[in-house]
C-alpha cells in the first residue's frame, strides 16, 4: 500500500524501480506511519484491534495501491487532504531503471504467482533488446503500465507532486524529505535490489534512442543524460 501518514502529514508516491521498497520499509518503521489497508471512505471509526485498549477514533482511509499515481492518490484522498499534506516521491535516470526493470522480471517477480506468464515470456526472449521491442519494455516499469511522468502528473499533465528527490542522491534528498516532515533521519536499507552490471553496457545506439524517446519529457524535466 502507498504510505499516508495523518500524524506527519505527508504522502510517499512509489514510483517502480526508485528504491521504493527501501524508502517504504524506513518510513514505516515509525510508529505514526502505517500503509493504508481499510475501509472505502474517509472516515472516524473505533480501534477495535485490541479489546483490552479503550476505544478511541482512528483515521481510516480507503485502499490505496502501493504504485498508485499520484493523481489516483489525490483523487482517493480528496483535493483537501493531498493539498494540505506534503507529498514526495523518487525518479531515476530511466535507461538505468530500464535495466533493472528487466532484471527485476528476471530475478525477483518470480515471488508474485499471478505474474508466472509473463515471466516466461520475458525469459524466452533473447535479451534486452527484445525486452525493450516488447510492451514490457515500452510501455511499462515492472508490472505497471505507464512512465516516470505518469506518476507525477494530473490531467493536464501538470506536475502535482510536492517534493521530487533523485535516485541518484537518494541519500541526500531523503534527508531532505526527513527535514520537511518532521521526522528523524532514517537509515534505509537495501532492499530489492538486483544483480547486474553497469547500465550503459546494455545498450546501442538504436536501443538508448528507444528509451530516449520513450521518457522524453523525464530526460528534459529532470536532465537526465545517457
Amino acid at each position: 500500500m502507498a504510505v499516508v501518514s495523518h500524524d506527519n502529514k505527508f504522502i510517499f508516491i512509489h514510483i517502480p524501480k526508485t528504491a521504493g521498497t527501501s524508502l517504504n520499509e524506513a518510513l514505516t518503521k515509525e510508529p505514526a506511519v502505517t500503509p493504508q489497508k481499510l475501509g472505502r471512505k474517509l472516515r472516524y471509526l473505533p480501534t477495535l484491534l485490541n479489546p483490552k485498549e479503550p476505544t478511541s477514533p482512528k483515521l481510516i482511509t480507503p485502499p490505496i495501491e502501493k504504485h498508485a499515481k499520484a493523481l489516483n492518490i489525490k483523487q482517493t484522498l480528496g483535493k483537501k487532504l493531498w493539498g494540505n499534506y506534503f507529498t514526495f516521491t523518487f525518479v531515476r535516470n530511466p535507461w538505468d531503471m530500464m535495466v533493472s526493470s528487466y532484471k527485476w522480471w528476471l530475478q525477483k517477480a518470480h515471488m508474485w504467482p499471478h505474474l508466472q506468464q509473463d515471466i516466461c515470456r520475458i525469459q524466452h526472449m533473447k535479451g534486452f533488446r527484445e525486452f525493450l521491442q516488447s510492451p514490457y519494455g515500452a510501455k511499462m516499469i515492472n508490472e505497471q503500465q505507464g512512465s516516470i511522468m505518469d506518476w507525477i502528473t494530473d490531467e493536464d499533465d501538470r506536475i502535482i507532486v510536492d517534493y521530487i528527490g533523485k535516485f541518484e542522491s537518494l541519500e541526500q534528498d531523503f534527508s531532505q524529505i526527513c527535514k520537511i516532515i518532521n521526522m528523524p533521519k532514517l537509515t534505509l536499507p537495501h532492499s530489492n535490489v538486483t544483480n547486474r552490471e553497469d547500465y550503459r553496457k546494455y545498450y546501442d545506439d538504436q536501443t538508448r534512442e528507444w528509451v530516449a524517446k520513450r521518457f522524453s519529457r523525464t530526460v528534459k524535466q529532470f536532465n537526465y543524460s545517457f
